[in-house]
């Protein structure tokens, strides 16, 4: 009997156990996923407050969401460190209007999770230079392109933090997090689409969540498209609102579009009439100065857009000039904050399926009838499993690869990276998939943005290479020399690649759109190579690309060169007579932009503040460690 007992009290704590897994797994999910995009929204609304403290109240104002969301988290573990590991960084900015504002972002760790906020529109001189700021073509694409624009004003605030404060921050704290959560508010959402087009590229082997408050548009449709597009996308969810307005809004404008009366058009005045109907307005998202229809919000599956219901008549449209207030009330955070806790509280949040994954492939770029990819044969994770080509498919664990600091990692499993089999590079050599190690040169790739090649450190003049260009289904992929050939080009997902590589070209840093990289004094050996004013009649500034070698255009004789071959930091770059040493041999890479040195591809070119302090006419170019920095990153343009 006593047996009978034991052995149903154990059938009993067995039942139990698995009922408290299957029904509580989901509710932790659930409520780790609120308490992250909860602590996103304090830390934006701090952001905009220009605080890092959560002793300054300041931040909170005075509405009820605040109170209660801060009582029910500013409490825990995690916020506790996320306070005592924030930074802040402040920044200058002049307004349209000529006066002085400041721009803000705010960084911080906790248990492994990294989030970064930014600030939302502060005054009206801050809107009125979004609304009249105009646009730029998006400097970080690579191309001329006028429909890929974004504005100029907050695409300038996004580069000043970076250049002062966050690139730095995200060098020195790569390895202390392994998940980041970007959040902003109507411009700080913005900021933080800036910031995953720029440089979450450089973040491959991160998951990288992003959450927006309000209904922040960064660009043109076509800057947008490829900002989805970006490789390590796991999560894109924004937080608006959705609601017909009927009786303010004849035509039905949902709220989340409705803005003040400066972002419409000079013939379509906004008011509010005896007869409550709003007519023919064309309404513009938040920022911009262009029709709504040529912006996208919605891009594709790959972004979530949770609506958030808030009841109709909430609040008072009965008299003029009432709806500019309102326009920039409810675009307040503590308008989605209030939807954001009843759908959680509803359990009516959208699920994040597994579709939402973007895997970024490695494709061979030649036409295919089927597309063909970079496979994880088998899907196997033994050392020296082989890497082979086969058909492309979508979700395609064995397919999805990320290019950081050099290394191929394999996205469902990080720690795991392309190797050369024993370094060697004979002609021929098996390329296998291998534990991922620091300092391994058999695992150090430079995906080349001129030619397509995938190149080897070991040895610069060894690429990728499919196996008898035989496109069939399990043929390997090995090295061997770099040629211009089908089976060697490979298009990587955000690479920037450049077209007829025999063109004219300038080379551009991105730190400064306006200048090109120059020789001081000519067609002369010796001469300095460093930054000028962009002219394109200027022929100092004119490069032609000859294999690894950059020549200048009309004297081919002459070639951008290492001084003595010495890979030093901050050894000089100089104009020299061609002689085919590796001293004029450059790798530009498509991945990070950066121009790497074939003496050593951990070198790369960098620009220097000129004499003035800033990055423009006479900042030297010189050699560094490559480290992924602004300074380091370069445009090829016609």
């Amino acid at each position: 009997m006593n047996n009978q007992k034991k052995a149903f009290r154990q059938m009993w704590k067995a039942f139990l156990f698995f009922a408290v897994i299957q029904y509580s797994s989901p509710v932790m999910a659930q409520t780790v996923t609120y308490s992250e995009d909860v602590y996103a929204a304090l830390l934006s609304r701090m952001a905009e407050k220009g605080t890092k403290s959560d002793q300054n109240a300041a931040f909170l104002e005075s509405t009820q969401y605040w109170p209660d969301l801060w009582e029910k988290y500013h409490n825990s573990d995690t916020w506790t460190k996320m306070m005592n590991n924030a930074t802040l960084f402040t920044r200058s900015t002049t307004e349209y209007d000529g006066s002085s504002g400041k721009t803000y972002a705010l960084v911080t760790i906790a248990d492994r999770v990294a989030w970064l906020a930014f600030p939302g529109v502060s005054t009206d001189a801050n809107l009125e230079s979004g609304v009249r700021g105009g646009f730029i073509t998006w400097p970080w694409n690579g191309n001329t392109d006028p429909s890929k624009d974004v504005h100029s004003f907050f695409y300038q605030e996004w580069l000043n933090l970076r250049a002062h404060g966050l690139e730095t921050w995200f060098q020195d704290h790569n390895s202390a997090f392994d998940k980041l959560i970007v959040t902003g508010h109507s411009k700080g959402g913005v900021l933080s689409q800036y910031f995953m087009a720029d440089y979450a590229p450089l973040l491959s082997d991160k998951i990288v969540h992003f959450v927006a408050f309000g209904s922040p548009n960064a660009g043109s449709e076509a800057f947008i498209q490829e900002w989805v597009n970006r490789p390590n996308l796991k999560r894109v969810k924004f937080y608006t609102t959705q609601g017909q307005y009927v009786k303010a809004f004849g035509n039905k404008v949902t709220v989340d579009d409705m803005i003040t009366y400066k972002e419409l058009t000079v013939n379509a005045a906004f008011y509010y009439s005896n007869a409550d109907i709003l007519h023919e307005i064309t309404v513009y998202p938040r920022g911009l100065s262009r029709a709504a229809d040529q912006y996208v919000t919605d891009c594709s599956s790959k972004l979530q857009r949770q609506y958030l219901q808030v009841a109709e008549g909430q609040y008072n449209l009965t008299k003029l000039p009432v709806w500019e207030a309102y326009a920039k009330r409810i675009h307040d955070d503590s308008y989605y904050l209030s939807g954001l806790e009843s759908a959680y509280s509803k359990g009516d949040l959208d699920p994040v399926s597994p579709t939402d994954l973007v895997l970024p492939s490695i494709r061979l770029a030649a036409a295919q009838t089927t597309a063909k990819c970079i496979d994880n044969a088998a899907g196997g994770l033994s050392n020296g499993n082989n890497i082979l080509i086969w058909t492309c498919g979508d979700y395609n664990l064995n397919q999805g690869w990320f290019l950081r600091n050099n290394k191929i990692r394999l996205a469902s499993h990080t720690d795991k990276c392309l190797d050369l089999s024993g370094g060697n590079t004979n002609n021929g050599t098996n390329i296998q998939l291998w534990d991922c190690q620091d300092g391994n040169d058999n695992q150090f790739w430079v995906y080349d943005g001129l030619t397509r090649n995938i190149r080897s450190k070991v040895n610069s003049g060894k690429c990728l290479d499919l196996v008898n260009a035989n496109t069939t289904d399990g043929t390997n992929i090995q090295i061997w020399d770099c040629k211009d050939i089908n089976a060697q080009r490979w298009n990587m997902v955000g690479a920037t690649t450049v077209t007829s590589v025999s063109n004219k070209k300038h080379i551009v840093p991105v730190l400064a759109p306006n200048f090109a990289v120059h020789s001081h004094t000519g067609a002369e050996w010796g001469s300095n190579i460093q930054l000028w004013t962009k002219d394109n009649t200027n022929t100092a500034e004119q490069w032609y690309f000859d294999g690894l070698a950059v020549k200048m255009r009309d004297h081919q004789e002459l070639c951008i060169d290492l001084s003595s071959s010495n890979t030093s930091n901050g050894n000089n770059i100089q104009l020299w007579g061609c002689n085919g040493t590796n001293a004029q041999k450059w790798i530009y890479d498509g991945m990070t932009k950066a121009i790497h040195s074939v003496i050593n591809p951990a070198k790369c070119m960098q620009i220097e503040y000129n004499t003035d302090g800033v990055y423009g006419k006479r900042s030297n170019v010189n050699i560094y460690d490559c480290n992924g920095s602004a300074a380091q990153q370069f445009l090829i343009q016609e």
